[in-house]
Parts: structure tokens; C-alpha cells; sequence
């Protein structure tokens, strides 16, 4: 989650209120998990962050945000069409 978070922060750049440091980070990933972890045992499961979405419409109103804000698209030429990967995403998130 930490990873996710700070990569959230990276593509907004300068646009973000205050300064992010590990500890701005560590703040969100902590509120996220208060908010997402509906049985606190440190893993967010698909059923509990659709459950917290449906608890809190302000949840996929920011991803819808997020997902829908400006930025710049790259160069088809920068993208690598080589993902090789054939492991299934994962069910859950951990910090």
C-alpha cells in the first residue's frame, strides 16, 4: 500500500497541498488502512474495500478522480508491450 500511495503522490507532482515526505506516506497508508481494513487484521480484501466503497461514496468519488484527471498520456513508443507476467493479481493489499 505504501508503494501504491507514494506512487499516487508521484504522478501529482507539485499539485499536492503540502510536502510529501515518508512520513505524509505513512500518514495516508495508515488512514487508508483505518478506513479500508473492515476486520483490522492488516489486509485489505477485495470484499472489504467494495464494502468500504459502498459505506463511503467520497471512496469512488476521488478514484473516479484520479482516474479521470489530466495527465499527460506517453508516447506509444514508451510503453513496453512485453509484460510477461502470468501471475494473477493479487485479492488483497497489505501495507
Amino acid at each position: 500500500m505504501t508503494d501504491v500511495v507514494q506512487a499516487v503522490y508521484d504522478l501529482m507532482g507539485k499539485q499536492t497541498d503540502t510536502p510529501v515526505d515518508e512520513q505524509t506516506v505513512g500518514q495516508k497508508v495508515e488512514m487508508l488502512f483505518t478506513t479500508l481494513d473492515l476486520n483490522k487484521d492488516g489486509v485489505i480484501t477485495l470484499d472489504e474495500f467494495t464494502e468500504a466503497c459502498a459505506r463511503d461514496s467520497t471512496i469512488v468519488y476521488n478514484i473516479d478522480a484520479m482516474l479521470h484527471c489530466d495527465i499527460a498520456v506517453l508516447n506509444s513508443s514508451d510503453v513496453s508491450s512485453d509484460v510477461t507476467s502470468s501471475d494473477p493479481p493479487p485479492r488483497a493489499i497489505r501495507r
